[in-house]
């Protein structure tokens, strides 16, 4: 586990690959830019 702002976090983490369905999500949670998800400019435009 690492502590990062009083936050324990896996090391799976690091480890792991995400991928994001947005069919399922809609995109909830993504965001143009540095916050939130990543986001290509295409998938932006869905």
């Amino acid at each position: 586990m690492i502590v990062h702002r009083h936050t324990l976090i896996s090391e799976d983490l690091f480890a792991k690959r995400f991928v994001c369905d947005l069919d399922a999500c809609k995109g909830a949670c993504c965001e143009v830019g540095d916050s939130g998800a990543p986001l290509e400019p295409e998938e932006a435009r869905q």
